[in-house]
């Protein structure tokens, strides 16, 4: 299996829904170094559904079973993938009231994937990428207006 790393970064910082970005970098260092970047934008997102694109898009572009190292400073994130994602799929991901927990079709799609994939987090609040990635999104949000 080979070991990737993604770096997740967002302009969303609070729990207010808002116009947002987000990217992360997808980083294998094996004899080379590669990259793969995504981005993306949207209207009205929040800081945790932005995080749960940025992911599932970024293990969306690996064709083969991977280790995968998470970087990201999102802890609820964290804490939900370690602690919780097996117990939303046998509530369906419907939380202690029975209604659907916010943005279950992504972590869904990430439970999938995590089926595939052995998927471990990393907590980061600054990483060899951020400041690139901080850039690009400055850099696309002014070019698309986001």
């Amino acid at each position: 299996m080979f070991e990737i790393d993604i770096y997740i970064a967002t302009t969303i910082t609070g729990p207010s829904r808002e116009a947002g970005q987000y990217m992360a970098v997808v980083a294998y260092k094996g004899k080379k170094e590669y990259t793969r970047e995504i981005y993306g934008a949207k209207q009205e997102t929040t800081y945790h559904e932005s995080v749960l694109l940025a992911i599932t898009r970024a293990i969306d572009l690996l064709t083969s079973p991977c280790i995968i190292n998470v970087h990201t400073d999102c802890l609820y994130f964290a804490c939900n993938l370690e602690n919780r994602l097996e117990q939303w799929v046998q509530s369906n991901f419907k939380n202690g009231k029975g209604e659907d927990i916010a943005h279950w079709e992504l972590w869904e799609k990430l439970f999938d994937q995590d089926g595939k994939h052995k998927i471990t987090i990393g907590h980061a609040t600054k990483t060899e990428y951020t400041v690139w990635m901080q850039t690009e999104m400055k850099r696309k949000g002014e070019n698309k207006n986001v």
